[in-house]
C-alpha cells in the first residue's frame, strides 16, 4: 500500500462520522483545521470493504495523531482487530486489510494527551462485555475527566448530563459502575489565579451532584462511584493530580455519606490513599459498606505490584474480603516492564 490513498471504486453511500464534534455524526467541511487531539472514524456499510475505507478514512485524520494506529472490524459475532504504533501508512498493508472482515469497523490514530506512548495505549480496545465483545476508539482530550467536576457550579450541569449519558451506556452493555470526580479546585480552571472554591461549598456541591447522580442510576442498576486523588506527587501527571479537591479520603467517604444512596458509593484507590493519607487497612474497615470500586498500582511509583514497591497486597485484599467487598479490583499501574508479566504478577498478589 503506498503513502498516497487511491479513489476507491463505487464506495456507495455508507454512513461515516468523524468524531471532530461528539454531537456530530457527518463531516463538515466548515470545521476542516488542524485540531490537537485522536482522530477516529467509523463505518456502517454492509457489502464493502470496510476496513479498507476506514485506512483510507485514517489516512486523512493522519494529522490528529501519529504515534498509533488500529482499526476494528465486525461481522455482528467477532471483532477483528490491528492495531500497532506508527503512521497508518506504516501499520496497515495489504495483507493485514484483508484480514479484517466484516460489515462495520472504527478506526483510531493516537495524540497521546493522557497515558505513555506505548502499544498496550493503541486503540481501538477490545473488551467483554455481557452482551459479547465491545470495540472502542475515544477521542483525546484537552483536559482530564477530573479537573472539571461536581464541585463547581461552572462545569456540574455539563458534568451531570456527560455523566447521564455513560450511566446509560453503561446500564446497556452490564457495566456496573460509573467513576465521578470532585475536580480542581479552582474557581476557574483555565485560570487559578481567580482562587480556590472553599471546601465547605466545594463538598456541597459534589453532594448535590452525587445526589442528582444516584437517582438516575439507581434503577438503572449502575453505582456511581467517586474516585480520591493524591495532590502530593507532582513529578508525572499520572502519578498526583495538585489542585484536586477531593484529596483527603476521609472527606471523601464523608461526601459519600451525605450523599446517602445506595448507587452512590466510594472509589477507593489504594495507591492514592497511601500516598495522601496511610493507614489503608484500617480505613477499608472503616469504610465498610461504603466502598463500590477498589484501584491498585504499586508505591510509591505506581508501578507494578513487585517486591520492589511498599505496600503488602495480600493484606490488603484479605482486609476488603472480610469487609464483605465482592466487587472488582482494577489493576491501574504504568507499567516498567512487559505488561502481561507485570499483569499475571498483580493478579497473583491479589488472589487470595
Amino acid at each position: 500500500m503506498t503513502n498516497s490513498p487511491k479513489p476507491l471504486k463505487d464506495p456507495g453511500t455508507p454512513l461515516i462520522g468523524i468524531d471532530d464534534d461528539p454531537d456530530s455524526c457527518c463531516i463538515s467541511l466548515d470545521d476542516d483545521v488542524v485540531h490537537d487531539a485522536c482522530g477516529v472514524f467509523g463505518i456502517f456499510a454492509p457489502s464493502h470493504d470496510v476496513a479498507r475505507i476506514t485506512f483510507f478514512g485514517l489516512y486523512a485524520l493522519q494529522h490528529r495523531g501519529q504515534e498509533s494506529a488500529g482499526i476494528a472490524v465486525t461481522d455482528g459475532e467477532k471483532i477483528d482487530l490491528m492495531r500497532d504504533m506508527g503512521l497508518v501508512s506504516q501499520v496497515f498493508d495489504e495483507r493485514s486489510l484483508a484480514n479484517l472482515h466484516g460489515y462495520a469497523a472504527i478506526g483510531h490514530t493516537r495524540y497521546s494527551t493522557t497515558g505513555s506512548s506505548l502499544i498496550c495505549n493503541a486503540q481501538p480496545l477490545v473488551v467483554e462485555t455481557n452482551f459479547g465483545p465491545m470495540a472502542l476508539a475515544h477521542n483525546g482530550m484537552p483536559d482530564p475527566v477530573f479537573v472539571k467536576g461536581l464541585n463547581n457550579p461552572r462545569y456540574q450541569e455539563e458534568v451531570i448530563e456527560a455523566t447521564k449519558r455513560t450511566i446509560d451506556q453503561c446500564a446497556a452493555a452490564g457495566v456496573p459502575n460509573v467513576i465521578a470526580f470532585t475536580g480542581y479546585k479552582w474557581v476557574d480552571v483555565d485560570d487559578p489565579s481567580r482562587g480556590e472554591i472553599p471546601w465547605d461549598e466545594g463538598s456541597a456541591n459534589t453532594v448535590r451532584g452525587l445526589k442528582a447522580l444516584g437517582e438516575y442510576a439507581a434503577p438503572r442498576g449502575v453505582t456511581v462511584v467517586m474516585e480520591h486523588l493524591n495532590t502530593r506527587d507532582s513529578s508525572d501527571p499520572m502519578k498526583g493530580h495538585p489542585g484536586y479537591q477531593g484529596d483527603h479520603i476521609d472527606a471523601c467517604a464523608d461526601i459519600i455519606r451525605r450523599a446517602g444512596s445506595p448507587a452512590v458509593k466510594l472509589l477507593f484507590d489504594v495507591y492514592h490513599v497511601g500516598i495522601m493519607n496511610g493507614d489503608v487497612i484500617r480505613r477499608i474497615r472503616e469504610f465498610r459498606g461504603l466502598i463500590g470500586h477498589v484501584h491498585v498500582a504499586g508505591m510509591p511509583g505506581r508501578n507494578e505490584l513487585d517486591e520492589n514497591q511498599e505496600v503488602y497486597y495480600p493484606a490488603v485484599m484479605r482486609a476488603l474480603l472480610e469487609t464483605g467487598y465482592d466487587g472488582y479490583v482494577g489493576l491501574e499501574f504504568i507499567p516498567t516492564r512487559d505488561p502481561d508479566e507485570g499483569l499475571a504478577q498483580a493478579v497473583r498478589t491479589c488472589d487470595v
